[in-house]
C-alpha cells in the first residue's frame, strides 16, 4: 500500500539524485529512507531508481512515476486549502434558476459580480417559471431564484403552510406582494363563486378568431380566460390564494431589484404618440393582453391595480413577458410590461412610460370598478413601502436551510447588484 511518507521520500531522491541530500531535506537519516524507497517499489512492482556507491539514476518507470507523484503531493496539499474554501463558501457550485425578463434586468449583472468577487463558484443556469423555482429550490434541485412574487401559492407535491397572523412579520416583506399590506387581494370583494366565470354561451375562440357576440358586451377585464380554457370547465378562482401571506415555509426572499410598469402597443397605435406618460383612461374600451390570474398572478394584480378605474377589453390571457409583447406586436392588443422588456428587441412595438410608473393605488369609483365587480366601495390602498413608481419587484429566493456554503456568500453579495430596467 502506498503512502505519502513513501511518495514524498521517493520525489526527495528523485529530485536531489543522492539519498544523502534527500534525507537531509526530509531531516531524517538514510537507513529509513532507503526503507520507504524499497517498500515502495514492492508494492509498485518495479525499479524506480538505479543506484551503487557513486550515483542515483532514474528508470524510465521512475520518470513517468515521478509525474505522478508530484501531482498526487500537490493534490494533497491543496485539498485540505480548497475543502476550507469550498466550507467557507469561496468555491463550489451555485445552481440558480431565472426567469427571461429577469435575465434581462438583473442576471447578467449578478454573473459579472459574481466571476469578480467569487471566481472559485461555478454557476449552473436554470431558466424557469417562478412556480417551477420554487419546487427547484424546495426539492433541493436549486440554490437561489430570480423570481416575482407572491410565494405563497401551495402545490400539491409541496409539503408547504402558511404562517399564523399571531407568528409575526419577517424581513424584507417575504412573499408578499406590496400593494396586498394591510387589505384585501384584487377582486376580494366580488364572492368566490362569481369571480372569473362567463355565462355558459358566451363561447371565446382560440388567438385569431372571432370576438365576442355584439350583445354580450365586450368581457370586463379581469374576466378574460385563456384561449386553451373551455367555459364549461373552468373552475372558479379560488381566493384563497390572494391573501396576503408573511412566508412560505421552506422558502426565504429579499427584493434585490424594483423597476417601474410601462405600456408596449404596437408601432403606429394612437399610444405611441402621445408626448405625456400614460394614464389608465387612455387605455378605457382599448384591447388588451393581459395576464392569467394565476399562473401569472403577478403581473395580472398590478395590471388590475393600474386599471382599476377603467374598462379595457381584455383580448388574450399569457403567462410570459415575452408572449405579451409578441401578441402586441402581432397587432392583439396593448400590454402592461416591466420597464426592462423594453430590452427584448421585438420589433413593430412601442414602450410607453406610465403615470407614476404604472404605481397608481387603487382609488374609490363610485361607479363601481368595472375590474372587481364591487359596487362602489372604497379600495383606497396607499403605497406600500418599496412600491409608489417602481412597483414591480424582483426577489432573490432561497432555502433557508440550506447547507450550501456558496449560498451564503452569493447572499451578501446580492446587495452590489445593479438591475437594468
Amino acid at each position: 500500500m502506498l503512502t505519502l511518507d513513501q511518495i514524498r521520500a521517493f520525489v526527495a531522491v528523485a529530485e536531489e539524485l543522492h539519498f544523502g541530500r534527500a534525507a537531509e531535506r526530509l531531516r531524517m537519516t538514510q537507513p529509513p529512507l532507503s526503507r520507504h524507497i524499497q517498500k515502495l517499489e514492492r508494492t509498485i512492482g518495479v525499479t524506480l531508481l538505479e543506484r551503487d556507491n557513486r550515483r542515483v539514476i532514474l528508470t524510465e518507470a521512475g520518470r513517468g512515476f515521478l509525474e505522478d507523484a508530484r501531482r498526487m503531493l500537490t493534490l494533497v496539499e491543496t485539498a485540505g486549502d480548497r475543502a476550507r474554501r469550498i466550507a467557507d463558501g469561496a468555491s463550489g457550485t451555485l445552481r440558480l434558476g431565472f426567469t427571461a425578463v429577469s435575465a434581462i434586468s438583473v442576471l447578467g449583472s449578478l454573473l459579472r459580480l459574481l466571476a469578480e468577487r467569487l471566481p472559485e463558484v461555478d454557476v449552473i443556469l436554470h431558466e424557469r417559471v417562478t412556480a417551477t423555482q420554487m419546487d427547484g429550490i424546495l426539492r433541493g434541485e436549486l440554490d437561489l431564484g430570480l423570481a416575482r412574487p407572491p410565494f405563497d401559492q401551495v402545490r400539491a407535491s409541496s409539503d408547504l403552510g402558511r404562517l399564523r397572523p399571531d407568528q409575526g412579520r419577517p424581513p424584507f416583506g417575504l412573499g408578499r406582494l406590496p400593494s396586498n399590506e394591510g387589505r384585501p387581494a384584487f377582486g376580494r370583494a366580488r364572492p368566490p363563486s362569481d369571480l372569473g366565470r362567463l355565462p355558459s354561451d358566451l363561447g371565446r375562440p382560440a388567438l385569431g378568431g372571432a370576438r365576442p357576440l355584439p350583445d354580450q358586451g365586450p368581457q370586463p377585464f379581469d374576466q378574460a380566460r385563456p384561449a386553451s380554457e373551455s367555459v364549461a370547465t373552468r373552475p372558479p378562482i379560488d381566493m384563497t390564494l390572494a391573501q396576503p401571506t408573511s412566508r412560505l415555509t421552506g422558502i426565504d426572499s429579499r427584493v434585490i431589484f424594483r423597476e417601474p410598469l410601462c405600456a408596449v402597443v404596437p408601432d403606429g397605435h394612437m399610444l405611441a404618440t402621445l408626448d405625456r406618460p400614460l394614464a389608465p383612461d387612455d387605455f378605457a374600451g382599448l384591447p388588451m393582453v393581459s395576464y392569467h390570474p394565476v399562473q401569472s398572478r403577478y403581473f395580472h394584480e398590478l395590471t388590475v391595480r393600474f386599471l382599476s378605474t377603467v374598462r379595457p377589453r381584455a383580448e388574450q390571457q399569457v403567462h410570459q413577458i415575452l408572449t405579451a409583447v409578441l401578441l402586441v406586436a402581432a397587432g392583439r392588443g396593448v400590454a402592461l410590461v416591466p420597464a426592462s422588456a423594453r430590452s427584448l428587441g421585438i420589433e413593430g412595438v412601442v414602450f410607453r412610460d406610465l403615470l407614476h410608473g404604472g404605481g397608481t393605488p387603487m382609488s374609490k369609483d363610485r361607479s363601481g370598478n368595472p375590474l372587481t365587480g364591487d359596487d362602489g366601495d372604497e379600495l383606497m390602498a396607499e403605497n406600500d413601502e418599496g412600491g409608489g413608481e417602481h412597483p414591480v419587484e424582483l426577489h432573490a429566493i432561497w432555502n433557508p436551510g440550506s447547507a450550501n456554503p456558496a449560498l451564503w456568500r452569493v447572499l451578501d453579495l446580492l446587495p452590489g447588484v445593479e438591475g437594468r430596467g
